[in-house]
């Protein structure tokens, strides 16, 4: 079901989970004006996005409420708790998360707290969420209003391009950097047209908007639920915010016909959403490979992982240590990376081993020069043996190979050079 946990919380909100709405939510039956309004909504949206519906959909009206007894009865299960499971042997791997984190349940109130709307793919419905106790009569409130229009270009989308084929579940299991650059895609096309529409309601109705900015910005403002941990909050907003900069470049080289052409060139890396140039360029992930062969670690070790952990995630994981600039300018030179996460069911205990490649010599090198300040704030008391920084409870080595990088994590000395030599020869060659 999951690879990063937010993958998924973030696919909720155009429905690839494929819900149902929620037991109550058809219980409101809007009013014919309200419908005209809403039609309205579509017409502009439409004609903003440039794409004409193909079919109409249902709209159901849950509230907050709604939305929160909903998450709590549907994620459950064995296999669910497995997959949230393994995604927390992740993010306390890479220093992203406090090892007590109760990820299922902070996950769960994250998304009812944020979520404003969906689109469900399986049954074709716009689910508005009632944000407050106001049940509307002829129009929506502003908020609600901006929601829809975001909401039904998902519904566009999927009329056209087929959501439910971009973001299949073995993606995001197998590259979850990948499903997360898919994803941006997405949410950065409905929240560029989103502003387009707020846009023109301003020019359209300025006394409306401006009486109406208050809700907007404590709605951009709204505190996410305590001790929510900050990678899931930036998450959550990137595929908005560094979306919408990529689907802004895209219209800005070809209009909407070149936003269009990416749902079939689909992004491939985080790196892409990022820098759009690269996408513009055709500038893809060098493909990175590590050795499967071969099991470095004695059982009860077991690997949960063989993927990609990408620029986005890298960055994240150097800004645990270093200042949040410093960070992106090492990442920016990302080329491509694989990574293996292996954990010990006994001890608790997590020990990784990643392969990275550089898009220069130049980049590499900077890399290089970050990454041992990274160690030195990292593990500040650790002894150096050769190529390894060994404190009381945990080893990081860091190797230059050419112009790539190994580097491995693990609980002891011993455990991380095994991991390191498992994979000398695989990137010497």
């Amino acid at each position: 079901m999951i690879g990063i946990v937010l993958i998924v919380l973030l696919s909720c909100a155009i429905g690839f989970t494929q819900a149902q709405e929620p037991d109550d939510a058809g219980a409101f039956t809007p009013s014919p004006e309200l419908n005209d309004y809403m039609d309205e909504i579509e017409r502009i949206t439409s004609e903003i996005r440039e794409l004409e519906p193909l079919d109409t959909v249902t709209r159901i009206f849950p509230r907050p409420d709604d939305v929160r007894a909903y998450l709590n009865e549907s994620i459950s299960g064995e296999d669910v708790e497995r997959d949230f499971f393994e995604a927390q042997q992740f993010y306390i791997a890479f220093d992203l998360m406090p090892s007590d984190t109760m990820l299922m349940q902070t996950y769960i109130e994250l998304l009812g707290d944020q979520i404003g709307g969906f689109y469900d793919t399986e049954t074709d419905e716009m689910n508005i969420v009632l944000l407050n106790d106001i049940t509307p009569q002829r129009a929506l409130p502003l908020l609600e209003e901006i929601v829809y229009s975001h909401e039904f270009t998902h519904a566009l989308q999927d009329q056209h391009f087929d959501l439910e084929r971009l973001l299949t579940d073995d993606l995001v299991n197998a590259e979850p950097d990948r499903a997360q650059a898919v994803l941006s895609l997405v949410e950065g096309d409905a929240t560029l047209v989103m502003t387009d529409y707020l846009t023109r309601l301003a020019e359209d109705q300025p006394l409306r908007v401006l009486a109406g900015i208050g809700s907007l910005t404590v709605a951009g403002s709204a505190e996410f639920p305590e001790n929510t941990p900050p990678i899931l909050i930036t998450e959550l907003t990137s595929p908005y915010l560094d979306g919408m900069e990529f689907v802004t470049a895209l219209r800005d080289d070809g209009g909407w016909e070149r936003v269009n052409q990416a749902y079939t060139d689909l992004p491939l890396s985080t790196e892409q959403i990022l820098h759009p140039e690269k996408y513009l360029t055709g500038e893809n992930p060098l493909p990175i490979t590590l050795n499967n062969e071969q099991m470095p670690l004695d059982a009860p070790w077991e690997r949960l992982f063989d993927r990609t952990l990408g620029e986005f995630f890298l960055r994240e994981y150097l800004a645990t240590q270093l200042a949040p600039r410093d960070a992106a300018d090492m990442a920016a030179g990302w080329g491509g990376d694989r990574y293996h996460l292996y954990y010990n069911a006994e001890t608790d205990q997590r020990a990784w081993v990643m392969r990275l490649a550089w898009d220069s010599a130049l980049e590499a090198d900077e890399f290089s020069e970050g990454y041992l300040k990274f160690i030195e704030m990292r593990l500040p008391e650790a002894d150096q043996d050769g190529d390894c920084w060994t404190s009381a409870a945990e080893t990081l080595c860091f190797v230059t190979i050419g112009e790539e990088h190994l580097i491995s994590y693990a609980p002891t000395l011993q455990e991380a050079q095994q991991l390191l030599d498992s994979q000398r020869e695989m990137v010497a060659a």
